[in-house]
């Protein structure tokens, strides 16, 4: 992530991952870039630019030669390869004209094979299966209510962004999430609802749970009603993706290629957030300031590692309250300074 930074329009141009989620060619491949655009968004306008110029770029479908064409081509070879009498003496200013096909002919045959070549690598999608996504994110402190095509409803938690197709698909309700959200998904035995998340594919008919996502965290997927299957595509060791379903009041954590399955839960971890509570379960300061981050739109700045975990629920509380809570469990100071916290032991 960090070579990204100081990278130029051109460095993204040639850059072979960047180019392919610019095509579209996986919409999965946009968390990368949106994390690398939340931690240098200095970098914004370059991507973007990066991507509009990528994007302006159109692929012809592989052209196709009729029949009729192909034989005078052939006719037109065949015809070159034969015995002719050429006269000694010609003058300078003329060109055979049977030498001037044949460069025709073999400029489109290198016109065809280019085309061809260029194309393997892009096929072009079905008009079906191309889709216009409507983005919707929330800032550090904000949360968002939003309505889907097929009347489920999402809440967004602070710090999070979902991708929803403008119109389903006509065999799936699919959309992109990273950060957290809880579903309340509208039941549709025919069309499966599926969230992607990274290599994660969480997939429902018609349910309520909660999928946290975020960067370089564990995915968690806590289902509240119904039944949930989550699918792992990063491989284990055995090379093969992983596949687990959930019912009500059971949960999945799942980093890289491990799942832990948690039989029960308590629903204040997984929805709470909802009500404007935050849950502290056995949680170390490191993801007691991420949480706290991403809540009340601030920067932690710890100077020495705070030890010790944290237990308790805030409710509606300040950010000074939350602290002067959690300074009773491990004892440390803080300042606040506009939008900066400092900790110290």
């Amino acid at each position: 992530m960090q070579k990204y930074a100081t990278y130029q329009l051109k460095d993204f141009l040639s850059d072979e991952d960047f180019v392919k989620w610019a095509k579209g060619l996986k919409e999965e491949d946009a968390l990368p870039w949106q994390e690398l655009m939340r931690r240098f968004p200095e970098k914004k306008p370059l991507i973007e630019k990066a991507q509009r110029i990528i994007r302006t770029v159109r692929y012809a479908s592989t052209p196709q030669m009729s029949q009729e064409n192909y034989q005078a081509i052939m006719h037109t070879l065949q015809q070159e390869n034969a015995p002719v009498l050429r006269p000694v003496h010609r003058p300078s200013g003329q060109i055979h004209w049977r030498t001037l096909a044949a460069s025709i002919v073999l400029f489109l045959l290198c016109l065809t094979g280019f085309f061809w070549w260029e194309t393997q690598d892009m096929p072009e999608a079905n008009p079906s299966e191309k889709e216009d996504y409507i983005v919707k994110t929330t800032r550090k402190g904000q949360q968002l209510a939003v309505s889907l095509p097929d009347g489920s409803i999402v809440r967004l938690n602070a710090d999070s962004q979902l991708k929803i197709p403008r119109q389903f698909s006509k065999s799936t309700r699919k959309v992109l999430l990273q950060g957290e959200a809880f579903f309340q998904v509208a039941k549709d035995q025919v069309h499966p609802f599926r969230i992607c998340s990274g290599e994660v594919v969480t997939m429902v008919l018609g349910t309520s749970f909660n999928v946290k996502a975020y960067p370089e965290e564990a995915i968690e997927v806590a289902v509240f009603s119904g039944k949930v299957k989550v699918n792992n595509n990063v491989k284990n060791k055995s090379s093969l993706s992983q596949e687990i379903t959930l019912t009500a009041r059971q949960a999945v954590s799942i980093y890289q290629d491990r799942m832990h399955k948690l039989e029960e839960f308590d629903p204040l971890r997984h929805q709470g957030w909802k009500d404007k509570i935050i849950y502290f379960e056995q949680a170390g300061f490191e993801e007691v300031s991420r949480l706290l981050e991403r809540w009340y739109g601030v920067t932690f700045v710890v100077h020495q590692p705070v030890q010790g975990t944290f237990n308790g629920t805030f409710k509606n509380l300040s950010l000074p309250e939350v602290l002067k809570g959690l300074d009773y469990t491990a004892k440390f100071s803080f300042r606040i300074q506009a939008d900066t916290v400092f900790i110290n032991p």
